[in-house]
C-alpha cells in the first residue's frame, strides 16, 4: 500500500513538472522586460527639428530688434526623431522611456563642451537623461503608474496611440539600429515520466541563458546609441546620438548647456510640433438637439 501511495505521489509530481515545462515552453523563455521589439516594427519617419538661431544681442542703430540679423550660431542641434513606448522604430519591446535622437554641431572656432541636457514638459518637472537602461526603465514605469494609472482622468496615453495626439508622425531610429528579435522556444508537448524530469532543467537553464543574452543585447544597444555627457566637440565636428528620458508627456523644449572659450553656451529646440506626445485626444463635446 505504501509503495502504491509513493508511486502515485511521484507520478503526481512528474505530472506537475511536465505541466510546468509545457507552460514555460508555451509562454517563452525571455522575461518581458528583456524582450526586444518585433521585426515588424514600422520604419523610420524623420522629424528633423532644428535649434533656434542666435539673434544678435547688439543690433545696429538703424536696426530694430524685430529685424535684427541673425548671427551664425556657435552651436547647433537637430532632433531627428523621438522613439516612444512600442512606437515606430522601437527596439525594446517594453521601454518606459522616450528616446530623443539628436545631432550636435560645433560651428565655432573653439572646442565646445556640452555638459547637460534638460527636457521641459507641461506635465512634470524638467527631466535629465538616464545613463542606465534598467534604472531608467524602473523610474519611467514607476512615474507612469503613479501619474497615469487612470488615463481617463489624467488624459495620458502610452504607446503608438500618442502619435496622432502629437499631430506628427514620430518614429524610427537612425539607420543602423537593429530590430532583430530574440528566438524563443516553440510549443511542445512534454509527456509525464522521466522525460519531464529531464526537460525542466533544460528549459530552466535555457531560459536563464536567453535572459542573460537578451539583457546584455539591450545594454549594448542602449550604450551604442546613448549620447554620453559631458561631450566635447572640436570646431566643425558633428556628433549624433540618443538622449534617453523617462516617459515625458507634453514636451515643450529640449535644452543643451555647455561652455566654449570660458563662456556659457545654450542650444535649445522648440518641441511645439510634438507637444501632444503621450496625451489623449480631446473628446468633442456632445451638443444636444433642441
Amino acid at each position: 500500500m505504501k509503495t502504491c501511495r509513493a508511486s502515485s505521489f511521484i507520478y503526481s509530481c512528474l505530472g506537475f513538472i511536465g505541466a510546468a515545462t509545457v507552460l514555460l515552453t508555451l509562454t517563452g523563455c525571455v522575461t518581458r522586460g528583456y524582450k526586444l521589439a518585433d521585426k515588424s516594427t514600422p520604419a523610420v519617419v524623420p522629424l528633423e527639428l532644428s535649434s533656434a538661431p542666435i539673434v544678435s544681442a547688439n543690433p545696429g542703430p538703424s536696426t530694430s530688434a524685430e529685424t535684427a540679423p541673425t548671427a551664425p550660431p556657435l552651436a547647433a542641434a537637430t532632433l531627428h526623431t523621438v522613439i516612444i513606448y512600442q512606437g515606430p522604430g522601437s527596439w525594446k519591446r517594453e521601454a518606459y522611456w522616450d528616446e530623443y535622437i539628436v545631432s550636435l554641431t560645433n560651428r565655432g572656432e573653439a572646442p565646445l563642451v556640452i555638459s547637460t541636457a534638460t527636457l521641459a514638459s507641461a506635465h512634470s518637472e524638467p527631466v535629465t537623461p538616464g545613463e542606465d537602461p534598467w534604472k531608467l526603465d524602473r523610474a519611467g514605469k514607476t512615474w507612469w503608474q503613479s501619474n497615469a494609472a487612470d488615463q481617463t482622468k489624467t488624459m495620458l496615453l502610452l504607446g503608438t496611440g500618442t502619435v496622432a495626439g502629437a499631430g506628427v508622425a514620430v518614429a524610427g531610429a537612425l539607420s543602423g539600429g537593429f530590430f532583430s528579435g530574440m528566438t524563443t522556444a516553440g510549443a511542445a508537448a512534454v509527456g509525464v515520466g522521466t522525460a519531464a524530469v529531464v526537460a525542466l532543467p533544460v528549459v530552466a537553464v535555457g531560459s536563464v541563458a536567453m535572459n542573460i543574452r537578451s539583457k546584455h543585447r539591450i545594454e549594448e544597444e542602449f550604450t551604442r546609441r546613448r549620447l554620453v555627457l559631458p561631450l566635447s566637440l572640436a570646431p566643425g565636428q558633428t556628433v549624433t546620438g540618443s538622449l534617453f528620458f523617462r516617459i515625458t508627456p507634453a514636451p515643450l523644449r529640449l535644452t543643451l548647456n555647455g561652455r566654449a572659450e570660458n563662456e556659457a553656451r545654450e542650444v535649445s529646440i522648440d518641441l511645439n510640433r510634438i507637444s501632444g506626445l503621450h496625451l489623449a485626444l480631446p473628446v468633442s463635446p456632445v451638443v444636444s438637439k433642441l
